[in-house]
């Protein structure tokens, strides 16, 4: 029964998703208007996610097994890993010097600002910038590495898994010294908790990677389920916003863009290694075990009656050519 735990939050991951993705894209749209914009809505939408990531948290977390490191799953079975981290490491690659481009010769910046407006916020989006590269190499970097049987753990491959988390962390900061801050929790609640989980997510995944632990986090499955959860459903809403011609809602919900969605793919395929693959290893080393005999039991037949008689006859035998 426990094996069924984890898929089942998997499933429910996918139907979060779409069902809050639709609400977002019909309900952002009356939110606009500050005089008659309908702003309560937004909490129906809030409430199904919250209900969804604690309905996450119960099946992933109640089932306490051992999780297996991607070095240990077989190499057909990294493959959406491996294709998801590239898509990811491009897809930070190419919008961060996309922006960095804007930035030098148009002085336009990426949301949450459309132009720096304080020395906080031109440092804190250089690192963005600077810090998204380096998290893009890295992950072309992992999806090659991922190619190899063994996978070996080094200082320096452990320091490098820690530039998205530099980077995700640095646009957080950037997120919060903007004005998107003071915005009311029902508008800026989908951005927040998607930068949130996305900085837990490549946090967990980094020691998972670096095998800090003894074990893989306990939380990783979790942090990845949620963070495809809000990083799929982000860039799904803008995009739709877009070609409904919602100028205001579109402006209001692009900081999700190219590399939320990537994130996202990425976790969901991180989530489907550690939970589908994990469930058939354990299920395979399960049935090899009950296959396999037991040393405890005796494999010498026992001896019959006429055995018993006929060594009785012998010491009896023995006994009288002795007197």
């Amino acid at each position: 029964m426990q094996k069924y735990l984890r898929p089942a939050a998997f499933v429910i991951t996918l139907v979060a998703t779409v069902l809050t993705t639709v609400m977002r894209i019909l309900l952002t749209p009356e939110m606009q208007d500050t005089q008659t914009g309908t702003f309560h809505v937004s909490y129906i939408v809030i409430g199904v996610m919250l209900i969804s990531m604690i309905l996450i948290a119960f099946f992933s977390l109640i089932r306490n097994s051992d999780t297996l490191h991607i070095g240990e799953i077989p190499l057909h079975n990294r493959a959406p890993v491996k294709v998801a981290g590239v898509l990811l490491g491009l897809s930070l690659m190419v919008s961060s010097l996309f922006d960095m481009f804007m930035w030098a010769v148009y002085g336009q910046t990426p949301p949450p600002n459309e132009t720096v407006i304080g020395r906080l916020d031109s440092i804190s989006l250089t690192f963005t910038l600077i810090f998204g590269i380096l998290a893009g190499m890295y992950f072309l970097w992992l999806a090659v590495k991922l190619n190899e049987n063994k996978m070996q753990s080094s200082p320096a491959r452990s320091l490098a898994a820690l530039s998205p988390v530099v980077w995700i962390w640095v646009r957080l900061v950037r997120y919060q010294v903007s004005y998107a801050s003071a915005i009311q929790v029902e508008r800026s609640f989908y951005d927040f908790v998607m930068l949130i989980f996305t900085m837990l997510f490549l946090f967990s995944f980094a020691q998972y990677i670096a095998k800090i632990n003894r074990r893989p986090p306990r939380m990783l499955i979790f942090y990845s389920l949620c963070t495809a959860l809000n990083s799929l459903s982000g860039p799904v809403v803008v995009v739709a916003l877009f070609l409904m011609g919602e100028s205001e809602a579109f402006n209001s919900s692009r900081l999700a863009g190219l590399s939320d969605f990537a994130v996202g793919m990425f976790a969901l395929c991180t989530a489907i290694s550690l939970i589908f693959v994990n469930e058939k290893i354990d299920d395979n080393a399960q049935d090899s075990v009950e296959m396999q005999p037991d040393d405890n039991v005796n494999n010498d037949s026992s001896p019959t009656v006429d055995e018993i008689l006929k060594d009785l006859g012998k010491q009896e035998q023995d006994e009288n050519n002795q007197l």
